[in-house]
């Protein structure tokens, strides 16, 4: 179903469901159920609201027993975007991609 959605619906899924759990509308699980696909995104905005959302988790488990689950789960959903990435800015780099 997400690889139907464009990139700007992707992210507004992401953003939703993300305050939809902040809020109690929804259970905590539902939003990192979505985000399991981020490993095959190449578009920015959707990783973007990912990054900006994500704090919320962080933050709120941060001393919690499920912080370093948490942060593994986040790490492999992200590593395929930064290996694809590289840490390095290169000049053949396309301006999303820097």
């Amino acid at each position: 179903v997400l690889k139907s959605m464009t990139w700007s619906q992707r992210a507004q899924l992401i953003n939703d469901a993300f305050a939809m759990a902040t809020s109690g509308q929804t259970d905590a699980s539902v939003p990192l159920d979505i985000v399991g696909y981020l490993r095959e995104e190449r578009e920015y905005a959707p990783l973007n609201v990912f990054f900006n959302r994500v704090q919320f988790y962080t933050n709120y488990l941060e001393s919690s027993s499920f912080s370093q689950e948490l942060s593994d789960y986040f790490g492999r959903i992200i590593q395929p975007t930064f290996d694809r990435l590289g840490w390095f800015e290169l000049q053949s780099d396309k301006w999303l991609e820097r």
